[in-house]
């Protein structure tokens, strides 16, 4: 005879026991871990986490060292959708010494003015190290992907879709020693700019380098560095942007091959 009279309801059972994790071990979402965040708040430094294919409604916060997310084995970045449900950047990451984010869709920040809790990507990241963003697509946020006080470390974008975001696909804020790496990405039909650096901060040279990208059809500039000197920008298709396909603000700028 159960131990509830009849009409009344069950007791609730106990919430599930989690699957404990050992460092050194992937985690894969949702299998072993029903949310990202979760799966990154029980990660260790240095762990890989498998994503599957599904739309996850999150808004995510990395602080934890050498961490890998990447898409589970199989998928492609249209499969595994980290949508920010216009609450928030979609992911946020701070204070971290290296991180690899490979083969997500980042959609739906919220749509405010400025970076800070309006990107798809929020790099806002300190320390020494590397960050490398790639495979990824990119779309309909406030701002795409946000580079912000990277010190001395190299921020790598690559081989990622950029596309319609409401502000700038790329805003570069990084200040120098720090290194930014744009290579082979598409940056189109963007609100506003398709790549522009921080006005507020002077970037030494060498430090920017932009080569074999498309950058097209966004409702700015193309290109908009606020010193046109100091950059490595070569072989990109840029056109048919509504401002101009490059903005040449203090200095001339050679870009490579001429005319591209």
């Amino acid at each position: 005879m159960p131990p509830y009279s009849d009409g009344e309801a069950p007791p609730p059972l106990p919430p599930p026991t989690a699957i404990q994790h050992f460092c050194g071990n992937s985690i894969n979402v949702p299998a072993e871990r029903p949310y990202i965040q979760v799966a990154i708040d029980a990660a260790c430094a240095g762990d890989t986490i498998l994503i599957g294919a599904g739309t996850y409604k999150e808004n995510l916060n990395i602080q934890k060292n050498n961490l890998r997310l990447k898409g589970a084995p199989g998928t492609t970045p249209s499969q595994i959708i980290v949508d920010g449900d216009r609450k928030n950047s979609v992911v946020y990451v701070a204070y971290v010494n290296s991180l690899t984010i490979d083969g997500l869709t980042l959609q739906n920040s919220a749509q405010g003015g400025s970076t800070a809790g309006s990107s798809g990507l929020h790099l806002d990241v300190r320390w020494k190290g590397d960050i490398v963003a790639k495979n990824l697509i990119v779309k309909n946020n406030g701002f795409g992907i946000a580079v912000w006080r990277s010190d001395d470390r190299t921020v790598t974008l690559e081989n990622n879709l950029i596309i319609n975001n409401l502000y700038d696909g790329i805003d570069n804020q990084n200040t120098s020693p720090a290194k930014l790496i744009m290579r082979n990405n598409t940056v189109a039909n963007n609100g506003r700019h398709g790549y522009a650096d921080d006005k507020r901060e002077t970037i030494d040279n060498g430090s920017v380098t932009i080569e074999n990208n498309i950058i097209a059809n966004n409702r700015g500039y193309g290109i908009y560095p606020y010193d046109s000197r100091n950059r490595i920008t070569q072989y990109n298709n840029v056109w048919n942007n509504d401002r101009g396909n490059y903005y040449q603000n203090v200095g001339a700028q050679t870009f490579s091959p001429s005319g591209s």
